[in-house]
């Protein structure tokens, strides 16, 4: 069944349609026309799980992962990298176009590395195979790199796959930093000695059999990183990201401000210098310790933390003309936005991974005007990306 792409979806599948259904073609690109040989038929639509590509397109990516076809790490590692960053900014100009009713004009797009930016892995071992999952499944597929991942992370592939033969583990972490590597092993490890010598840190089902921590430097700051603690996969944009946010800090000149969702107090502490004061509010007990570690760490006198759930105390905090907010993918909730326009900060900085839940949010926040998005390739060879959003009171 031969069938001509005609549009790419949001995840950046490429659309046609059989018998007046759409289809769903992963990997394919506009223009390209594809044999269809096998589809996984739903009532309202149809996914293409086989596919014959007839003709391609130039926009493809000439030096694709060899496990791409089989892993489900990257989502669109066929684009090359002029059609991906464009597709990202025609995703973020649609929805907000769409779902916020804004039209933007031009953005700016922040990118680096398209390949070797990930500074943290999650690897499974099955029947003495260590790779990742394929998608979909519980099946692994081998591999000896990721192109994805960075040199640390592939060097160690490499020997873990002749250490696991020896071991009964399932599942097994890798996080770096500049010049520090973390192994988080699951399962029974017969031999501990096997891998003290090939990291900094170890941890072995959560808990830590060596070093707690590994140190990560962004710019002039240093953060304590534990294995469970949440930090940003890509060391290069990461840095580009808190920048920007302290660049707008600086040109804002707060007196005080509110960190919410703060996590082990990154942003709170890269922009502490210019600002007042700030406090930061994690829902996450363990990363309230590692952000308390942090300030003494970094010197940093004016930050404090409470751990709580925003929603449980956003409404007894006042007297905030800036706040900071790094939410989960679901978005702010609508008691918080609800404060959020009680408090009436002058300023907004929203740091959001989900460009659909950012689009509801700045339309829901309706006292606040978009002054300035950017868009953050944080996330390259996936239809993933950072947006950060300024919103100044009406």
């Amino acid at each position: 069944m031969i069938k001509k792409i005609e549009k790419l979806d949001d995840m950046g599948r490429g659309i046609t349609y059989v018998n007046n259904k759409i289809t769903f073609v992963p990997n394919a690109l506009v223009g390209e026309e594809v044999d269809i040989k096998e589809l996984e038929e739903h009532k309202k639509y149809n996914i293409c799980t086989s596919f014959e590509l007839l003709n391609e397109s130039p926009e493809r990516c000439k030096d694709i992962c060899k496990y791409y076809n089989d892993c489900g790490g990257c989502s669109i590692y066929h684009m090359n990298e002029e059609l991906e960053l464009l597709f990202k900014k025609r995703r973020i100009e649609d929805i907000m176009l769409h779902y916020a009713g804004i039209k933007l004009d031009d953005i700016e797009i922040i990118s680096g590395n398209m390949n070797g930016y990930r500074n943290k892995i999650t690897l499974r071992v099955k029947d003495g195979k260590l790779g990742l999952l394929k998608e979909k499944t519980n099946d692994i597929v081998k591999i000896d790199e990721c192109l994805i991942a960075n040199s640390k992370i592939n060097s160690l592939i490499k020997i873990l796959n002749e250490k696991i033969k020896k071991q009964d583990i399932n599942k097994i972490i890798i996080k770096t930093s500049n010049d520090e590597v973390m192994l988080g092993l699951y399962g029974k490890v017969n031999n501990i000695d096997d891998f003290k010598d090939i990291c900094d840190s170890l941890y072995i089902n959560d808990i830590p059999a060596t070093n707690k921590y590994i140190t990560k430097k962004i710019g002039n700051k240093n953060y304590h990183i534990r294995l469970l603690s949440f930090f940003q996969v890509n060391d290069e944009i990461c840095k580009k990201l808190f920048d920007e946010i302290r660049k707008i800090v600086k040109e804002i000149k707060p007196k005080r401000v509110l960190d919410l969702y703060s996590g082990v107090g990154t942003i709170g502490i890269y922009i502490s210098d210019v600002a007042n004061e700030v406090l930061g509010v994690e829902t996450v007990k363990e990363a309230v310790i590692d952000a308390e570690e942090n300030k003494k760490i970094n010197n940093v006198k004016n930050i404090s933390f409470i751990n709580n759930k925003v929603e449980n105390i956003i409404d007894k905090l006042n007297g905030y003309d800036l706040i900071i907010t790094d939410p989960p993918r679901k978005g702010l909730d609508t008691k918080t936005k609800e404060t959020l326009k009680k408090i009436k900060p002058k300023n907004i900085i929203y740091v959001s991974c989900n460009i659909m839940t950012l689009a509801r949010d700045i339309k829901d926040l309706d006292d606040y005007e978009l002054e300035s998005i950017k868009l953050f390739n944080m996330f390259p060879r996936t239809y993933h990306f950072e947006s950060l959003a300024l919103l100044r009171k009406k």
